[in-house]
């Protein structure tokens, strides 16, 4: 069992990942091809490069630099910045479920000023308005704090153990930093980060250098230190009690019977990263809770029992609607 927030931040890594590896690959078939073009004399050496009545490139050869050392590096930092804005996310989200379980790790000394007249025309909903006012602005405290924010927060008022026996802390850590010095300072090393990390004065002013093996060990590293705090949480806390008060007007509960064309196209359907919508769009993983019965492997037919925020779930059974009627799949039955 994973928190709803651990699941959203598994989906968006993956993701993540994905475009990363996409890009990349992207990139190193467009260096080949160069290459052969001007193997084959269909550009030369001082052709310039257009796309889109933009120049893109003065040269092929500057393109070829470009597709294999100088854009991954970009894309690298990019995307590491995505990476802490994901993880941030994350403890936003999971802090949001925790305080639906238990105010008290919330409470603020502050004072809160209230007109008289305002209390007086106070209902049930004004009061839990203010109480999740109060917790936004402590969520929103604790998380823009940074790192060590987070970790004080986690460790001193949730007496959860942050410490993973699995990976070091400092990778976290650092991947803060150097969003920080990417965000910040163009990427280039200061004295602050130089002292920290115990590196020699020759790399001061130097600018990082997020290579493939560290961004890619980050990503590994990350998603299972993530793990391992979302179980810690769910055992700390009565995450099967946040289930049953989650059960509003906003979740719903739908059976469905679908038969698709064959098995690939199940799973295309099915899989965890599929993404569907109308105007807004959505991932099948953002759907709380799925159970999936295969009740004839030979018609690909299979039972579904969907669980979660209405406008989810709705969108998913009105895109596989939208499918049925296309030919995509076979049948959209209501149970």
């Amino acid at each position: 069992m994973n928190t709803v927030s651990y699941k959203h931040f598994r989906s968006e890594l993956r993701r993540l990942e994905r475009l990363y590896l996409l890009t990349i690959y992207s990139y190193e078939e467009n260096s080949k091809k160069v290459k052969i073009d001007l193997e084959e004399g269909n550009v030369k050496l001082g052709d310039e490069l257009w796309y889109k009545d933009k120049i893109i490139s003065r040269s092929p050869r500057e393109l070829e630099k470009n597709l294999s050392v100088n854009y991954p590096f970009m894309l690298r930092e990019s995307l590491l910045i995505r990476i802490v804005s994901i993880i941030e996310i994350y403890f936003q989200d999971v802090l949001k479920e925790i305080s639906i379980l238990n105010k008290n790790p919330f409470k603020d000394p502050r004072v809160k000023e209230l007109k008289v007249a305002s209390i007086l025309e106070f209902t049930l909903d004004d009061l839990e308005k203010i109480k999740e006012e109060i917790v936004e602005e402590k969520i929103r405290k604790v998380v823009l704090g940074g790192i060590s924010s987070i970790y004080k927060f986690i460790e001193n008022t949730l007496k959860v153990n942050f410490d993973s026996k699995i990976i070091n802390l400092i990778t976290l850590e650092k991947l803060f930093d150097n969003r920080h010095l990417l965000v910040h300072a163009g990427g280039k090393i200061d004295s602050v980060y130089l002292k920290k990390y115990q590196m020699g004065n020759k790399y001061l002013n130097k600018k990082l250098c997020i290579d493939e093996e560290y961004f890619l060990n980050s990503l590994n590293e990350i998603s299972q230190l993530i793990l391992d705090l979302d179980e810690k949480i769910i055992s700390k806390f009565d995450f099967k009690m946040l289930k049953e008060k989650q059960v509003s007007e906003t979740e719903v509960l739908r059976y469905y019977e679908i038969q698709f064309k064959s098995s690939s196209n199940a799973e295309l359907f099915l899989s965890e990263g599929y993404r569907f919508g109308f105007t807004k769009t959505f991932s099948f993983s953002d759907i709380a809770e799925k159970e999936i019965e295969i009740i004839d492997e030979n018609k690909f037919i299979y039972r579904l029992k969907l669980s979660g925020e209405k406008e989810i779930v709705g969108t998913y059974l009105g895109v596989m609607r939208h499918k049925s009627r296309k030919g995509e799949i076979v049948s959209v039955n209501k149970l």
